[in-house]
């Protein structure tokens, strides 16, 4: 498990025991239990993703962007072109 040091003022560490003592937890299991809470969302869809069609679309993508075959649009002007485009190529 990799260890960092973490500084923190005195007196947001004040704070933060206090909360800590408030829910019977010790400083460090309080603050993983806060980090831990913060991230959590980040790290839920991710693990929800299960459609295996989607999943074969993102690792596309990824690639597609990995290896430059991506365009930019950078206003409504340039999207609404570039899907004009679109459909005159589909017609």
């Amino acid at each position: 498990m990799a260890r960092k040091l973490l500084v923190i003022p005195d007196t947001l560490l004040q704070l933060v025991e206090v909360k800590a003592k408030a829910y019977g937890l010790s400083l460090q299991d309080y603050l993983r239990h806060i980090m831990a809470e913060n991230v959590k969302n980040m790290v839920e869809p991710v693990e929800t993703l299960t459609d295996p069609e989607l999943l074969k679309d993102l690792k596309e993508a990824i690639d597609d962007v990995k290896h430059g075959r991506v365009i930019s649009l950078n206003s409504k002007e340039e999207i609404d072109k570039y899907i004009d485009n679109i459909v005159k190529i589909k017609k």
